[in-house]
């Protein structure tokens, strides 16, 4: 489905009496589509790290929001997973920041693969019409109803909307089709963003 689209369907859908620019329901997209490819495995990459004997802290791609896991080939030739932050394992990975990887050993491998949850596509308003939006059919409703909380104008409409996402967002939770991150939902609520 293209922005275009999913912005005239959460119209029709949601806020048909709420007169919005599609540049605001754009700007939504936006913000939900940052607040559910932070917390759900939605698009995952892999990305190999070449080590230097003389280098331990190398730099992961733009797009990296997570590191979930590491895998190296050492000595032996067989594929292990790396543990990730735990000082008490001594070959363990760390991430001292989200696009960081610290490699304590780095002679130890030549290669570190890294597989990590990458953020969405950048979305550009002048291409709404055809950009396609990369998001699961299922979080659909998610976004719908954060786009409606948005941009209603009633109080009560807006609270109504907050808690139907978080009945969405739960809903895909308790479903286990994504990994995610342990939040609070309601904690996201109060904060604001949704």
């Amino acid at each position: 489905m293209t922005i275009k689209e999913t912005i005239d369907e959460a119209r029709t859908l949601m806020v048909p009496d709420v007169k919005t620019s599609d540049e605001k329901i754009f700007i939504n997209i936006k913000n939900c589509l940052r607040l559910l490819y932070s917390n759900f495995d939605i698009k995952i990459n892999e990305y190999l790290v070449e080590m230097s004997s003389l280098q331990t802290e190398y730099k992961l791609p733009d797009d990296t929001l997570k590191v979930l896991s590491c895998y190296a080939e050492p000595e032996s030739n067989v594929v292990v997973q790396l543990a990730l932050n735990n000082s008490s394992e001594i070959n363990s990975i760390f991430t001292p920041v989200y696009n960081i990887l610290q490699v304590p050993n780095p002679s130890d491998f030549s290669a570190i693969d890294v597989i990590y949850r990458a953020k969405h596509t950048e979305l550009v308003f002048d291409n709404i019409e055809t950009q396609e939006l990369e998001l699961p059919p299922m979080l659909y409703e998610c976004l719908y109803f954060y786009i409606a909380k948005n941009i209603s104008t009633s109080i009560d409409a807006r609270k109504d909307y907050a808690y139907k996402f978080k009945e969405a967002y739960d809903f895909v939770v308790q479903s286990g089709t994504f990994d995610l991150v342990d939040i609070d939902v309601n904690n996201i609520a109060l904060k604001g963003y949704i």
